[in-house]
């Protein structure tokens, strides 16, 4: 009787361990797969928000800085004395070419003039270039070894409405 019990007993117990190894076993490691791979999801997951959150606060500051340099366009009302200084100015570099000017019913002042040069010079004269928020169109195109630009500013006259 003590043989029959050891033997079911060895019986059952082989048959635990086979059922642990064969399939509690890879139970468990597919469970633990699967949660290091939703660890790895929540980790990229926070990722993407951190750099949402930054995309959100640039966008949000681009904003705002676009909305002040609207606001500085607008209220830079320019008398004609100013507008020939600057005109007179703009003539004295030399990379600067061809201005033409119009005024529209709006009551603006549109400059275009054409930029020749190396690109240092086109770069250092609009570093220095005054009013230059009020710029609506810059176009730059590479000419061998010089450069060609075109730029539009657009000002609003002071006493055109008079």
């Amino acid at each position: 009787m003590n043989r029959k019990l050891g033997i079911i007993l060895l019986i059952i117990i082989l048959l635990a361990t086979g059922y642990y190894f064969l399939i509690y076993n890879k139970l468990e490691s597919k469970k633990g797969q699967a949660v290091v791979k939703l660890s790895q999801e929540i980790n990229r997951l926070e990722d993407n928000k951190e750099k949402l959150l930054t995309l959100e606060k640039l966008k949000l500051k681009n904003k705002k800085l676009e909305k002040k340099l609207k606001e500085q366009s607008t209220t830079d009302f320019l008398s004609s004395d100013r507008i020939n200084d600057f005109i007179i100015n703009l003539n004295a570099y030399q990379v600067v070419e061809d201005i033409k000017f119009n005024s529209n019913p709006t009551n603006n002042l549109k400059l275009t003039f054409a930029l020749k040069g190396q690109f240092e010079e086109i770069y250092d004269f609009l570093a220095e270039l005054k009013y230059s928020h009020n710029t609506q169109e810059l176009t730059i195109t590479n000419k061998g070894k010089e450069l060609k630009a075109s730029l539009t500013l657009i000002f609003p006259i002071e006493g055109a409405d008079e």
